[in-house]
């Protein structure tokens, strides 16, 4: 996000680049509290680590955008619109209060591609979390082995038959006692 947000941008109208507008006053300072590079890196962090940005446009009575708001990912829900408009608004949670509802034209939403979902963006990360943990878990796992000397956690034995039902009753008094991170040697 940091090497993204560095350069300046131009617009281009037609074929022609030019380097000073409205647009381009807008992209520099989107808000009184954030310059161009801090409002870019912002939106492809939140873009990168949940899949989505959003943005809200700050109109003047005129109707032309002043400022340009970041809205936090997780605090964005959409509200399908009946028919083919397909958003009908966005619903905006600040606190625990009631959500503030925004109109689909005020909202940039960037979105990354989910298979899954026609409005929510796919984080990257939540395509490799299950694999993540289970990493950690093993690393857990091979780390308790060890602190413990590698000795396993015991052997139960009985010198007398047992039934199926009582079996199963020691197997799973076994498995609360010495089951979790912490009771596994």
């Amino acid at each position: 996000s940091s090497s993204a947000s560095e350069p300046k941008m131009k617009v281009r109208k037609g074929k022609e680049w030019l380097h000073e507008g409205k647009i381009l006053d807008l992209m520099e300072r989107p808000n009184p509290f954030l310059d161009r590079y801090s409002f870019w890196a912002t939106v492809l962090m939140y873009y990168m680590i949940s899949g989505n940005a959003y943005a809200l446009k700050i109109r003047s009575r005129s109707g032309q955008v002043v400022e340009m708001w970041l809205l936090r990912p997780d605090r964005v829900r959409i509200v399908p619109a009946p028919g083919m408009n397909f958003i009908e608004r966005y619903d905006f949670q600040v606190g625990g209060g009631t959500p503030v509802p925004l109109r689909a034209e005020d909202v940039i939403h960037w979105k990354k591609r989910n298979p899954l979902n026609d409005f929510y963006g796919m984080s990257p990360l939540s395509v490799i979390a299950p694999r993540i943990d289970t990493d950690n878990f093993l690393k857990e796992f091979v780390k308790s082995y060890f602190l413990h000397a590698g000795v396993p956690g015991g052997i139960l034995s009985v010198k007398q038959t047992l039934t199926q039902q009582a079996k199963d009753d020691i197997r799973s008094r076994f498995r609360n006692t010495f089951s979790g991170q912490s009771n596994w040697h």
